[in-house]
């Protein structure tokens, strides 16, 4: 890969490290808004009363999901396309759990939002059986956090791993990398087994270190941008060199 493409990739993970650790800020500030009821997924009859009261908050979290999960899907890619070569074969397949982890969870968000909002309508409206019914099946499946979010969070440990080994990269970025890593396995084990106690120590640790790390790895990698950018010019002018060198050598030859 020439310096070009490496700038192109640096501006793309600067961009969505910037966005994604906005997003995930706003996600943990509207988690602290909801209810522990709506927070586990357990659907039941205070579920569906609190949801018709808390739902535009609900579906604000989840659009906000969405936007932060494909702001992630570009620092994937940055952190693919720049890995050192002797690292390509863990971190590319890291990456494919991350991309299904954040693939998943903007299928769960979509799907959240279209399907809660109905069966809350249907359950206060339909008779006892109806709504038995209703909550014999849930609302959606908290195990899929497992996925959504603990497929990322191998992704951060593996990455904060090898980026201990690379003198170049500080070592505040990686702590930080480790503590999201970890913050998203301990999500996963919350929503999974609806451990509400988990998932607010989880927000609070988001809220402090999301910022911190967006603006910390956009920033890391608009610096390395103007590094890259000084070697292309160098680059440059070493090829008009060699060529105006070829011209001379042809013409006295």
């Amino acid at each position: 890969m020439d310096s070009k493409q490496k700038i192109s990739c640096c501006k793309l993970g600067a961009i969505s490290a910037i966005l994604a650790g906005f997003f995930y800020l706003i996600i943990a500030i509207l988690t602290f808004k909801l209810p522990s009821s709506l927070i586990t997924y357990q659907a039941s009859e205070e579920y569906f009363r609190h949801f018709s009261n808390f739902s535009l908050t609900f579906m604000n979290l989840k659009i906000m999901v969405i936007f932060a999960s494909i702001a992630m899907i570009g620092v994937v890619c940055s952190f693919l396309a720049l890995c050192r070569p002797e690292n390509i074969a863990v971190v590319l397949w890291s990456s494919i759990l991350a991309f299904l982890g954040y693939g998943f969870g903007i299928y769960q968000a979509i799907m959240d939002i279209s399907v809660i909002p109905e069966l809350t309508k249907t359950y206060l409206i339909e008779p006892g059986i109806i709504q038995d019914v209703i909550v014999a099946f849930g609302v959606s499946n908290p195990k899929m956090f497992i996925l959504t979010a603990g497929l990322p969070g191998i992704w951060f440990l593996v990455v904060s791993y090898l980026a201990m080994s690379n003198k170049h990269i500080p070592k505040f970025l990686i702590i930080l990398g480790f503590i999201w890593g970890f913050g998203n396995i301990f999500s996963a084990i919350g929503y999974a087994f609806s451990i509400v106690q988990v998932l607010y120590v989880v927000s609070i640790c988001i809220i402090l270190v999301a910022p911190i790390w967006g603006l910390s790895e956009g920033f890391y990698l608009l610096s390395l941008i103007k590094n890259l950018t000084k070697e292309v010019k160098k680059e440059s002018y070493v090829a008009e060199s060699n060529t105006n060198d070829s011209d001379i050598s042809s013409h006295t030859q």
